[in-house]
């Protein structure tokens, strides 16, 4: 996100002379774009919808004026420029940083969740939307491939019990249908842990 402008907080409750026109919505019906981390403030943006137009306002009412004031504008930080009809530029990541965080048993309560979005936090909202984050602990490759050498014993035990004439041939076809989908997960969820 790219801040424009910023009412200065040493005013008071005087005008800016700086200040920009207010583009105040007329109808009631606004933007949909908001910002949560300017001054630890949440700002709407209070101009009618305006598609391909990424110039966002946030109007500020002052005690002794009549009319409210431009407190914050803002754009995204990857538009492509004015009239961009709504498309973003998402940037393709360029820097990586590994952390690893090692803890003692004992230390419970541990919510990979919590420290993904703590990481997040630290990101402008508009650069976020491009951040790759993988978090995992060291026992997840090893949990995986004990649940899939699980579904795979399983898989050969439902193959025995099938040369027996147990299962019908329907039942063979389901089964070697979900084996194969256990197959694609497990290349799929093992891509995205880090080698121990």
């Amino acid at each position: 996100m790219i801040l424009t402008y910023s009412r200065p907080d040493t005013l008071g409750q005087d005008l800016d002379p700086e200040a920009l026109t207010l583009d105040l919505s007329s109808t009631g019906t606004t933007c949909s774009g908001s910002t949560y981390d300017v001054d630890g403030f949440s700002w709407s943006c209070t101009r009618a919808p305006h598609p391909g137009d990424d110039r966002h306002q946030g109007a500020r009412a002052l005690p002794c004026q009549d009319a409210p004031v431009v407190g914050l504008e803002w754009e995204y930080q990857y538009s492509l420029g004015k009239d961009t009809g709504g498309d973003l530029d998402e940037a393709a990541p360029v820097h990586s940083i590994t952390v690893t965080v090692s803890f003692p048993d004992r230390a419970g309560g541990v919510d990979l969740e919590k420290i993904r979005c703590a990481v997040l936090d630290l990101f402008w909202e508009g650069d976020a939307d491009d951040v790759q984050l993988v978090a995992s602990t060291a026992h997840t490759r090893e949990a995986v491939a004990e649940l899939v050498d699980l579904a795979q014993r399983g898989q050969e035990d439902f193959k025995h019990q099938a040369g027996y004439g147990d299962y019908t041939a329907a039942d063979v076809d389901a089964a070697r249908t979900r084996w194969h989908a256990v197959q694609q997960l497990t290349a799929e969820v093992t891509r995205h842990i880090p080698q121990s």
